[in-house]
């Protein structure tokens, strides 16, 4: 982990192995307490401290955690990993203070892929398969089709984006093959 901090009002803490990084703005600024107010100014943020936005797109508000977050997308669906790659999240900490967490690493360029087609199983025919495994549908609170970050086992530079379902399962998104297999 390496910190750099100005002694007074920015902190940015940098996670050398997962690539996060944690920024802290504690100067005083005005509080901002409209939603729209929140959203507009969390995306300019985004673009002053350079994440690229070309792929970029607004995923949530909290409102009970005052957070922001946006996350890559690649032909219209979001891209979910362990590591967080790909995402930003702004929380507004008090009336002003601001805490990002991002990722270092995003995606550049698009190399098509020689694996074949992937079938996706129907919502349906998913949430039956989780529940004949003993999997409580009722502590599913969202569902959501998306893409895998995989690390490339051949290049580290390249990763691979596999399709599936994402299940947000007592409060965290997992794979519907990792619920499976649980």
């Amino acid at each position: 982990m390496t910190t750099y901090d100005d002694g007074a009002y920015h902190r940015m803490e940098v996670n050398k192995k997962t690539g996060f990084v944690t920024y802290g703005d504690y100067s005083s600024m005005t509080p901002i307490k409209s939603y729209t107010k929140r959203l507009t100014q969390s995306y300019n943020d985004l673009k002053k401290i350079g994440i690229p936005m070309d792929n970029t797109r607004f995923y949530y508000y909290n409102k009970d955690t005052s957070s922001v977050a946006y996350r890559g997308f690649v032909e219209g669906f979001p891209i979910f990993n362990q590591a967080e790659y790909g995402t930003a999240r702004i929380q507004l900490v008090g009336d002003s203070i601001r805490q990002y967490n991002f990722s270092i690493y995003s995606l550049q360029v698009p190399v098509p892929s020689r694996e074949k087609a992937k079938d996706i199983p129907t919502t349906q025919s998913m949430l039956d398969q989780l529940k004949a495994a003993g999997i409580d549908t009722n502590e599913i609170s969202a569902v959501q089709l998306g893409y895998q970050w995989k690390q490339n086992k051949v290049s580290e530079e390249v990763i691979d984006l596999t399709p599936t379902w994402y299940i947000r399962y007592q409060g965290s998104w997992q794979t519907y093959e990792s619920l499976l297999n649980s």
